[in-house]
């Protein structure tokens, strides 16, 4: 469903507004001044629910990434400490 923006919105007809808060399960036999008002409340509402899954998923694509770089280094770490040990009690003759 295509949802407007809460600009275009005021240029919708009262009939618009109506079916628009229905689809949306708002209440749609309100005024139109307060069916405009909250049909806007709604879209904010999501945009930041939106926003804020946007974020979320940024942050959990990083963390990701990091859990893996961490689990590369102990790889690294652990080889590096073998070559270490064997280095240094190997026979030196």
């Amino acid at each position: 469903m295509t949802v407007p923006s809460a600009e275009e919105l005021d240029s919708f007809k009262y009939s618009d507004l109506q079916n628009l808060a229905k689809r949306l399960g708002l209440r749609a036999n309100l005024r139109a001044d307060k069916l405009l008002k909250a049909l806007k409340a709604h879209l904010k509402h999501e945009e930041r629910k939106e926003n804020k899954n946007q974020v979320s998923n940024v942050f959990h694509h990083h963390l990701t990434k990091l859990c893996l770089l961490t689990e590369q280094l102990i790889v690294i770490s652990d080889d590096l400490k073998h070559a270490v040990l064997f280095f240094l009690t190997r026979d030196h003759f």
